[in-house]
């Protein structure tokens, strides 16, 4: 069985540290079974992609919302078209209905709407 050896670095840095700073990275060393030097480049590593992440959420972030700023009222618009189409079709059906029978309307319409209701929220389908 071949012995994998640690990566060898070719920068160097010396960092002091307080006495309980010091302890605190030799027990995490410890724990993670490594060196207090690897876990202060884990650390280092993770602080320099934290600080990259938000340098770029910081140039995205106004793309972002105004990207969806666009797709949100475009959204809104659809909704609204459907809501007035939505409104149109119960006109015509209640006027068709009332036609046909304008003794049984009021009963009709109030289960079209029960069953609208219950589409909305999913408890039944339209049947296609």
């Amino acid at each position: 069985m071949e012995v994998q050896r640690a990566p060898r670095y070719a920068n160097a840095l010396t960092i002091r540290f307080d006495s309980d700073t010091y302890a605190g990275l030799e027990a995490k060393a410890r724990v993670l079974d490594t060196s207090a030097a690897d876990v202060v480049r884990r650390a280092v590593a993770e602080y320099l992609a934290s600080d990259a992440a938000e340098r770029l959420q910081a140039k995205l972030g106004p793309v972002v919302d105004r990207v969806i700023g666009r797709h949100i009222n475009r959204l809104a618009g659809l909704i609204a078209k459907s809501v007035k189409a939505a409104a149109m079709a119960e006109e015509i059906g209640a006027h068709l209905v009332y036609k046909i029978d304008p003794a049984s309307s009021e009963q009709v319409l109030d289960e079209a709407e029960k069953t609208a209701i219950a589409y909305l929220r999913g408890e039944t389908d339209t049947g296609d």
